[in-house]
């Protein structure tokens, strides 16, 4: 493998890392969703990776890191989530950090220290996933609690690209409670910030939750609703 990688395939090293941390494997079609390119690209890109041992592919599957992948993803995605914790200090909410955090991303690591032990060494990003080597939440996803449930967000898995945007719109982050009305193979219905919205599958697996209890009423109502003979 060469020794420095340039921004570019960092940034699909990283892709690739987020979307096996919510599905397990990322697949062709996600990953040039993410990094808004072509299925082509991206099929081109990958391939260089696993010639320089960085990751492997199953076929109808997808892609995933090896572990000479996965610790360079670790330490830009470390680096990533000390700068959003930076720049959620400075008053950016949780969306606009992410996105400046991305930019930012490449400078010195001596700087990204500076600036760690300058806002007290958090333990995690202001989406809950983890810095350094903290624990992280062990508590299920969205995507495995009942209609009905009350839960709190207390990490967003992956921050990917198409999820951020979403909880944006709704102001629902870490820390957030909801309350699931509904769900079917694609998605949900849930009540979060006053709000009833209706979210994807993608979003439903990238929130973990702390579950807070039940509200029979919302799971009777929401018996009779369309998707609900569709659980997934």
């Amino acid at each position: 493998m060469r020794d420095e990688l340039s921004e570019p395939m960092e940034d699909y090293i990283i892709t690739i890392y987020r979307l096996e941390e919510v599905f397990g494997v990322a697949r062709t079609s996600a990953i040039a969703k993410e990094m808004g390119v072509k299925p082509a690209t991206v099929t081109k890109i990958v391939g260089w990776l696993v010639k320089e041992g960085l990751a492997t592919t199953e076929k109808y599957r997808g892609t995933k890191l090896t572990p000479k992948g996965r610790e360079i993803a670790e330490r830009l995605l470390n680096k990533h989530r000390i700068l959003e914790a930076f720049l959620h200090h400075l008053g950016f909410d949780p969306y606009k950090s992410h996105i400046l955090a991305h930019r930012l991303e490449h400078v010195p690591d001596e700087v990204v220290s500076a600036i760690y032990e300058f806002i007290g060494r958090p333990k995690t990003c202001p989406h809950g996933n983890p810095i350094v080597d903290t624990d992280v939440p062990s508590e299920p996803r969205l995507c495995d609690l009942p209609p009905g449930a009350r839960g709190k967000i207390v990490r967003i898995l992956g921050e990917l690209r198409s999820v951020m945007s979403v909880l944006s719109e709704y102001g629902c982050w870490k820390g957030s409670e909801l309350l699931l009305i509904d769900k079917w193979k694609q998605g949900a219905r849930v009540l979060c910030v006053g709000r009833e919205i209706t979210i994807n599958l993608d979003v439903c697996k990238s929130l973990v939750v702390e579950v807070l209890g039940r509200d029979d009423a919302a799971s009777a109502g929401a018996a009779g609703s369309e998707g609900s003979g569709n659980s997934y």
